[in-house]
């Protein structure tokens, strides 16, 4: 709500401009900002105003909010003119008086609707009403808090069943779980849990297994790289290799030797089948001399060198 905002100083007394209230206006806060002190936070406020021909001056409580005292005028709190206002702000034992601010009551019209000004209520009346309004809106909250811890307690019952049910959810899994290779083989649908031991014993057998089916490759021709071809003349290895040697016999032998070793001899038999077209491969160590048959018109002799996988 918007009132008439006015900074005052408790510190010291400076320039000071009025307040400017029509009486019987009881719609409108008043609100006195302490701009150099910080109020303790139990404090309690009462605005005094005194006017010219008052013996003493009229008394109304104030509320504190944000180091501002804040509190509407009941009818007749100001008399029409200059009136003095002060505020007293109790905390404990302890008092604090602000300076004196000055409010100037204009004056209305006669309404004759609006019947007879009430009297002012007593500070004692203020207090009470005061009270009254604290103890609502203790009660007020007190209500919002055993509702909350209410809500906080079925809340955290619902979170317990449910933690509960997903432990037995687990707790089951756990006691379903597959443990052997054996019973792995008879799972017939989806869905079913497989120990983790298992798995890494299964992954480790299979592991085992590509290793010795790729060492069990090592040694075997590696058809992807050709080293050399020679035909019908000799050669000498230049690494650990294979040979793929084609040999195709007519009217007479054809051989192949290693190291001075007769490795091919493909001899002609009686035999109506002319040629005679054969292959072979042949282990060969680096430095290994090759000699091959001369070649003939129905006879000769090729070799392809191809490396050894590692």
């Amino acid at each position: 709500m918007k009132g008439i905002k006015k900074e005052i100083y408790v510190l010291r007394e400076g320039l000071k401009t009025d307040i400017t209230y029509v009486n019987g206006t009881t719609m409108i806060p008043i609100e006195l900002h302490i701009a150099d002190f910080e109020l303790p936070i139990d404090s309690a406020a009462v605005v005094y105003s005194l006017a010219a021909g008052m013996s003493s001056p009229k008394k109304i409580v104030g509320e504190i909010k944000n180091n501002t005292v804040v509190f509407t005028p009941e009818p007749a709190f100001f008399n029409v003119g200059i009136n003095v206002v002060q505020v007293r702000i109790v905390s404990g034992i302890k008092t604090l008086v602000t300076f004196s601010e000055t409010v100037v009551c204009k004056n209305t019209m006669n309404f004759e609707d609006a019947g007879e000004v009430e009297s002012q209520p007593t500070l004692v009346q203020q207090l009470l009403a005061k009270i009254t309004e604290c103890l609502g809106e203790f009660k007020k909250t007190e209500q919002n808090i055993t509702e909350a811890i209410r809500t906080e307690t079925a809340n955290r019952l619902e979170a317990d069943r449910n933690h509960e049910e997903e432990l037995q959810k687990i707790n089951k899994i756990y006691k379903e779980r597959i443990l052997t290779a054996e019973a792995l083989k008879l799972v017939m649908e989806a869905g079913k849990i497989v120990d983790a031991m298992l798995v890494k014993n299964l992954n480790e057998d299979i592991s085992m297994i590509n290793k010795s089916l790729s060492e069990s490759c090592v040694g075997f021709p590696d058809y992807t790289k050709k080293i050399a071809e020679y035909s019908n003349k000799g050669f000498t290895a230049p690494e650990n290799c294979w040979a793929r040697v084609t040999s195709t016999s007519g009217w007479t032998n054809t051989t192949l030797n290693v190291n001075g070793n007769g490795v091919i001899i493909q001899q002609i038999m009686n035999t109506d089948s002319y040629p005679i077209k054969s292959t072979v491969l042949i282990p060969l160590k680096k430095g290994d001399v090759v000699t091959m048959s001369s070649q003939t018109k129905v006879n000769g002799i090729t070799a392809l060198l191809y490396p050894m996988r590692k």
